[in-house]
């Protein structure tokens, strides 16, 4: 990395400005000042010196090693910089090794991808083996810890696509004034004690809010877009269950967490979400658009990848034509957002 120091930043502790303006950690200054990683002019420099204006910082990062086992694997990557990839996961891939696959994830494909480079891939969000679109890896543990941060302060925004099954209720609820307006879903998520894989609405959970809107809706599917303002594990898939849009092909979150009025009927006849989850073969969500302001330049950038074929395919059985179809994609990335 090569920082030059500005005229705003001259007489400043070099400590100070590593880890206010380029988000260093505490550790990673520490291992800079083992190896020498820091110098002006070939000298090594100190942490509690203080800079001058046009000095130019060279900062040589630590390499790092994985133990992880590389597979080339064909990667669509969205988005690449010196700092961070955007891949469009498909469906059925993991974003991460688990404890008990440690195989054919998107992590050891981008590990042989990177090998040239020498760099180490991190996950910076991740997404449910089942749920296709993007994902950001970070090339260093510092980019990772840079954009975990523009993570936590709302300076990273992930949007959703999901085909959903409709209720009765929801669907009269639906008039023509309603499509492409946006709705929030406001109801806290905690831990099921039975099943701490799962989640429960519960007054005792943390504050989740879900931000969605109709696009276009066909017999009892609809396509919505989704926008998260909070990132709970499960939060999209059980928000929407529970006010009667379950996401087709979920095998979770079904009509069974439907709490509107007439909810649990329809989950003891639910024929029709079997049969449409058994076109699509696994749960119909996508991340179809990341967009971050990276938290040093300040520079905002949006990476894209539209819904897949699977979606195009349970569309197609429901009647919509592909001409439907590709007009009501296109809304997805029209510039509305919720107020």
């Amino acid at each position: 990395m090569i920082l030059t120091i500005t005229p705003g930043e001259n007489g400043r502790v070099l400590r100070n400005l590593l880890q206010s303006k380029y988000k260093m950690s505490r550790r990673l200054l520490r291992q800079l000042v083992q190896q020498d990683g820091i110098q002006r002019k070939k000298e090594t420099v100190f942490l509690n010196q203080h800079v001058n204006e046009g000095d130019i910082i060279l900062v040589t990062l630590p390499n790092e090693s994985s133990s992880l086992e590389m597979k080339q694997m064909d990667l669509d990557i969205r988005y690449e910089d010196a700092e961070i990839l955007i891949v469009n996961k498909s469906a059925g891939v993991l974003s991460h090794p688990t404890a008990w696959e440690r195989e054919d994830s998107v992590l050891s494909g981008l590990l042989h991808y990177l090998s040239p480079e020498e760099r180490i891939p991190h996950c910076v969000h991740r997404l449910d083996r089942e749920t296709s679109g993007l994902v950001m890896f970070a090339k260093h543990a510092h980019y990772h810890h840079v954009f975990d941060y523009a993570l936590q302060h709302g300076l990273m925004h992930r949007s959703y696509t999901a085909l959903v099954h409709v209720s009765e209720a929801q669907k009269s609820s639906f008039t023509d004034d309603d499509w492409g307006k946006w709705r929030t879903i406001r109801l806290p998520i905690a831990i099921n004690r039975n099943q701490p894989s799962r989640r429960v609405i519960s007054m005792d959970g943390q504050a989740s809010v879900t931000h969605y809107r109709p696009i276009i809706i066909r017999n009892n599917v609809a396509l919505v877009e989704l926008r998260l303002e909070t990132g709970r594990t499960h939060q999209i898939r059980l928000h929407l269950a529970s006010i009667g849009l379950p996401i087709i092909g979920d095998p979770h979150y079904d009509w069974s967490y439907c709490m509107l009025p007439g909810g649990q009927e329809r989950a003891r006849d639910s024929n029709e979400f079997a049969e449409l989850s058994q076109l699509i073969g696994r749960q119909a969500l996508h991340a179809f658009r990341l967009t971050w302001t990276h938290p040093v330049t300040n520079v905002t950038v949006s990476a894209s990848a539209a819904p897949p074929t699977d979606f195009r395919f349970v569309a197609r059985s429901q009647g919509i034509t592909d001409n439907e179809w590709d007009l009501a994609t296109e809304q997805l990335f029209s510039l509305s957002s919720p107020d």
